[in-house]
């Protein structure tokens, strides 16, 4: 399973408890998308299929 999250994940989500208000998020809306949306979608792609071996 390859790595899905980086540092900048967290230092978005640093920033975002700093600066937790909508102007902040607006000006900042290509970071989520890249750093925490789209890592955390392929994150569930991928471990989807170890999920059904669990919940069985």
């Amino acid at each position: 399973m390859q790595q899905h999250f980086g540092p900048e994940l967290f230092e978005f989500l640093l920033e975002l408890r700093a600066n937790n208000d909508r102007d902040w998020f607006a000006e900042n809306k290509g970071r989520y998308e890249r750093h925490v949306k789209e890592p955390l979608l392929a994150f569930i792609e991928d471990f989807e299929p170890y999920l059904h071996s669990i919940s069985e």
